[in-house]
């Protein structure tokens, strides 16, 4: 079998508490180890994103909208999954299977990967990696094309609120004749009842 899974590999979560974060691989088990006996393999990731900067900002808050947070996690091989894209970025030497031991070494190591992960995008390389997945998708078209869609999408719902609402009064409109009618026959009854 192949091992597509290597080292630098980027992946996205698929379950737990970063589902939809993108990750990298540092070390893979293929064949797993005495504490779990599957493949899994140590993931290094981003779990909250830098914000987008505008021009106004000053250097205070474009410097607090630069953060990144990072994690490292041991993951399932069935929890992720790997793309095409790999990042260059070494971390070996900051993160192994030994930080994870204890609380203290995984917050350093995790401090180390935020310090180098900002690093990486103030000189503005891998700019793919510091984007969240679902803004990666609404950032391919062009903003033509962006606008033509939501413009095409008002027009619908505002042809299905006209449409409701004409519908609406026409229901009205028959339920009101055929309350008048039923009221003309009561009466109709009524009157020629008693002669």
């Amino acid at each position: 079998m192949v091992k597509f899974l290597k080292v630098n590999k980027a992946v996205v979560m698929l379950n737990g508490r970063y589902a939809g974060r993108k990750g990298v691989i540092v070390r893979s088990f293929d064949d797993g180890t005495r504490d779990r006996p599957y493949g899994h393999c140590l993931v290094v990731g981003i779990s909250k994103y830098p914000k987008k900067v505008i021009r106004k900002d000053s250097a205070k808050k474009t410097a607090k909208k630069s953060r990144v947070k990072a994690f490292i996690k041991l993951v399932n091989y069935n929890h992720i999954m790997p793309t095409r894209y790999t990042l260059d970025v070494d971390l070996k030497d900051v993160v192994t299977p030994d930080v994870l031991q204890s609380r203290d070494k995984k917050v350093t190591a995790a401090k180390e990967v935020k310090a180098r992960f900002e690093e990486r995008f103030k000189t503005g390389k891998n700019r793919w990696w510091f984007v969240l997945n679902s803004d990666m998708v609404s950032r391919t078209r062009s903003s033509e094309d962006a606008d033509k869609e939501v413009a095409a999408l008002h027009q619908a719902r505002l042809l299905q609120a006209l449409h409701d609402y004409t519908l609406d009064v026409n229901l009205k409109d028959v339920v009101i004749s055929a309350r008048e009618e039923s009221e003309e026959q009561f009466r109709n009854s009524c009157f020629f009842g008693l002669h």
